[in-house]
């Protein structure tokens, strides 16, 4: 009911805080989260923009680090930001890594695999050695991801 009396354009930064906290007060139990699902879906449907950010990282990077999700909650926060246009390309300020490179970090198997099915690339020419997605799996030890984007590495060679 708020939201059309509100008077923030749809990309502007302040938003970031807004749609951080359908998964920042997200549970581990998917069940319990409808709300919040539906939270994040009404606000990417009036359009605020999903790639707002603060320092660069998008919620879509959040999603990808936030502790106490369960993974399938995790992943359907993520595909309801893809579906509303959140990009895989944009890069923090801080750890200078796409949400996949954060996927990578914080060992989110399930969350690396819905985003390079979504297009994310395993090969960013334009990333700092120490923050592409293959070097944080190999960093902190996530062998499965690792493996997984190895593969992908290959396939994409072998073309």
């Amino acid at each position: 009911m708020a939201l059309p009396h509100m008077t923030l354009a749809k990309d502007d930064p302040h938003w970031h805080w807004v749609l951080m906290q359908p998964p920042r007060g997200a549970s581990g139990d998917p069940a319990a989260n409808e709300g919040h699902f539906r939270c994040l879906e009404l606000l990417l449907t009036y359009g605020v923009d999903a790639n707002v950010g603060r320092k660069s990282a998008t919620v879509l990077h959040f999603t990808a680090a936030r502790g106490g999700l369960d993974e399938a909650s995790r992943v359907r926060f993520a595909e309801i930001l893809l579906d509303h246009g959140a990009r895989t390309d944009l890069r923090d300020d801080i750890l200078k890594s796409t949400s996949l490179g954060w996927a990578c970090r914080w060992g989110r198997l399930e969350m690396a695999e819905l985003l390079l099915k979504r297009g994310a690339l395993v090969e960013e020419s334009n990333a700092e050695l120490w923050a592409t997605p293959i070097a944080w799996a190999r960093k902190m030890g996530h062998s499965q991801i690792l493996q997984l984007l190895e593969a992908i590495q290959v396939q994409s060679t072998d073309k």
